[in-house]
């Protein structure tokens, strides 16, 4: 197939980041950055937070609640309530704290924790094993923090020649993931039943690669030689061409 395209939807819990996750005796009277034995580490992003000694405690009970922080930044000056930032690796995400009197309460709202390995392995028994099982996505790796409803994509790869592409669509704090996989190369398909298609802007070219296995034997009036067989279906059905030539991996088609 010279596009593939397929939905999954995998269940992929990490940690409910929607739920409030209280620090009973993280202590109130935390140095601030003013007080003697303070550690304050100014952003080097310029966003005025600071990591202080409330900021490292903070990354400890995240730690022992399953959420692998990299960095806590927060506000240097602070209310009952404020804003900090969580960094897991390059991901960034707000962690909203409220200072309860005998601790602090804290949640990450509206954020996934995805564990890599699970997308992996996901990506693997729905997309791979379908298509190619050599697939790999190389940045499904340790725990990926996402915002809810956002997407984002990795590169799929064989060896070290990409393959194509694997956008992931994030639907809930729970982990519920889409994944839509277009190969190199390719034209992608229409990701949702309601999005509109794209307008032709006039003769569509298209580089068809024979499928593993199967050696290419160069361009015939039917379509393109794959080993034994002769595959004309590249531009969405039989015979929907107007040209083919032989390339060194299969066959370059001209559209209808």
């Amino acid at each position: 197939m010279l596009t593939i395209v397929l939905i999954v939807v995998a269940v992929l819990f990490v940690l409910g980041a929607g739920s409030c996750l209280l620090c009973v005796g993280l202590a109130a009277s935390v140095d601030s950055p003013d007080q003697p034995g303070a550690v304050s580490t100014t952003s080097p992003a310029g966003t005025g937070l600071v990591r202080d000694a409330l900021a490292l405690d903070l990354e400890t009970k995240l730690r022992a609640q399953g959420i692998p922080a990299t960095t806590v930044m927060c506000p240097p000056k602070r209310g009952k309530s404020f804003t900090c930032e969580l960094a897991i690796n390059a991901d960034r995400a707000s962690l909203e704290v409220e200072d309860t009197g005998s601790g602090f309460a804290f949640e990450v709202p509206n954020t996934a924790f995805l564990d890599g390995a699970k997308l992996a392995v996901s990506f693997q028994a729905t997309i791979a094993s379908k298509v190619d099982g050599r697939l790999r996505v190389p940045c499904f790796t340790g725990t990926l923090m996402k915002k809810v409803g956002s997407e984002f994509s990795c590169d799929v790869m064989v060896g070290t020649a990409k393959a194509g592409t694997v956008a992931v669509t994030v639907d809930d704090a729970k982990g519920n993931v889409r994944m839509n996989f277009t190969g190199q190369g390719t034209t992608p398909a229409t990701p949702t039943p309601t999005a509109k298609p794209q307008a032709p802007s006039g003769p569509r070219v298209v580089d068809f690669v024979c499928p593993p296995g199967k050696a290419p034997g160069g361009a015939v009036r039917a379509g393109c030689l794959c080993g034994s067989e002769i595959l004309g279906t590249a531009c969405g059905a039989p015979g929907n061409f107007t040209d083919v030539v032989e390339t060194p991996r299969g066959c370059r088609f001209s559209c209808n």
